[in-house]
């Protein structure tokens, strides 16, 4: 830190406008960007809790027979 809290140091417009860049960029990343992952984490969340509900409702899987792909009907 400075000792002379006297002295004034002048600064050019330039000079501002990079520090009121810097502020502006911090806050982008510190809330809107923590926010914004914030919801589409939970969304991510909503939806594994609706497949959840939607699988516990359906019977299990059945499992492949031999020549059946799991698509359309029956070739035979």
């Amino acid at each position: 830190m400075e000792k002379d809290i006297d002295l004034i140091v002048d600064v050019d417009p330039d000079d501002a406008q990079v520090l009121i860049d810097l502020v502006e960029m911090l806050f982008e990343e510190w809330y809107i960007a923590r926010h914004k992952r914030q919801q589409r984490l939970d969304r991510i969340r909503e939806i594994a809790e609706t497949k959840q509900e939607e699988r516990k409702g359906l019977p299990p899987a059945q499992p492949l027979q031999d020549g059946d792909d799991g698509v359309g009907g029956s070739d035979k």
